[in-house]
């Protein structure tokens, strides 16, 4: 190994290392919803932040503001919670399934969900 290369991967480890700890910080000062997607997914495999953290920190910002945004008609806590809760207990036993395993998602009201209503944004459905 070059001693260029040597430096650019120290580099590149040591500044890695600084932004997943300004990742993490900001999770422990109460704004997991600021992370971005990779950086919350670094934090949920490394056991930095709980899924069920993540989703709660979400459910509570949907709450805060969709009455005026508008921008959720279903909102399903409850299954979001247990999910969260089934892949906190996967990724505590080391089984981690992939970058985004345990990290909160929506869906549009356009895709078909067992036991969600779907109306497509409209008042016919």
């Amino acid at each position: 190994m070059s001693r260029r290369v040597f430096v650019k991967s120290a580099l590149a480890g040591a500044a890695g290392s600084v932004l997943l700890k300004s990742a993490a910080a900001r999770a422990a000062a109460g704004a997991p919803t600021a992370l971005s997607l990779a950086e919350a997914a670094q934090l949920v495999r490394r056991k930095k932040i709980s899924p069920v953290e993540l989703t709660q920190a979400c459910l509570d910002r949907i709450e805060k503001l969709n009455p005026s945004l508008n921008a959720f008609i279903t909102v399903t806590a409850e299954s979001a919670l247990a999910g969260a809760r089934s892949a906190e207990a996967e990724i505590s036993r080391d089984a981690w399934r992939g970058p985004l395993h345990g990290i909160p998602i929506a869906l549009k009201d356009l895709l078909d969900t067992a036991g969600v209503p779907t109306t497509a944004g409209s008042a016919l459905f």
